[in-house]
C-alpha cells in the first residue's frame, strides 16, 4: 500500500526481498492475491522483465476501511 500511496508500483521482486518468507512463497502469496481480485502484477512498461504490483479497488477500500476504523478506535481512548 505504501507504494500505491507514493504513486509508485512496487515489483514483485522488490516484495520478495522484504517478505518474511522464502521467493516460492511470496510468489504464491501474490498469485493467490491477484487470482482472489486483491492486486494486479502487470510488467513494467519501462522494463518487461520486472512485474509491478497495484492494489484494486476493493483492496484500497478495504484497507482505508480498516485505518480509519483504527483512527475512530483511538479517538474514542482519547475522549475517555
Amino acid at each position: 500500500m505504501q507504494g500505491h500511496y507514493e504513486g509508485v508500483a512496487r515489483s514483485v521482486g522488490e516484495c520478495e526481498e522484504v517478505a518474511a518468507w522464502s521467493r516460492p512463497t511470496t510468489r504464491k502469496l501474490l498469485n493467490e492475491a491477484k487470482i482472489k481480485g486483491f492486486i494486479e502484477i502487470e510488467p513494467d512498461p519501462l522494463d518487461q522483465r520486472k512485474r509491478l504490483i497495484t492494489p484494486t479497488a476493493i483492496t484500497i477500500t478495504e484497507y482505508e476501511s480498516m485505518v480509519n476504523g483504527y483512527i475512530q478506535f483511538v479517538k474514542t481512548l482519547e475522549r475517555t
